[in-house]
């Protein structure tokens, strides 16, 4: 399995074309209400496709209208925030660890 870092320079070039400020936003107070960094990787629950339904969830019940989050939206949020991202088997994993159970 190949394993490697991902930097918010890294993800610039993806980063570029692929931008909705809107998701981006949103992951980012659901990050910074729910969650926190840790020292190492979470591989049991920090992917962004799980992290991207997470926050889907939380628009649900906490915004007027649902939203659909992208897992680039969610790394883009993460990485602006400073977590750390690495890849592996084709996910992207992240030192987040949830603060409150949601």
């Amino acid at each position: 399995t190949e394993i490697y870092t991902l930097s918010l320079h890294d993800a610039l070039p993806i980063y570029a074309w692929s931008i909705n400020r809107e998701e981006i936003d949103l992951c980012k107070e659901w990050l910074e209400l729910y969650c926190c960094p840790r020292g190492t990787i979470n591989y049991r629950w920090g992917c962004a496709y799980n992290a991207k339904h997470s926050v889907e969830r939380w628009t649900d019940k906490h915004k007027p209208k649902h939203h659909y989050i992208s897992e680039f939206s969610f790394l883009a949020a993460a990485l602006e925030l400073g977590y750390q991202a690495n890849v592996r088997a084709h996910q992207m994993y992240f030192n987040i660890a949830q603060t409150v159970k949601i």
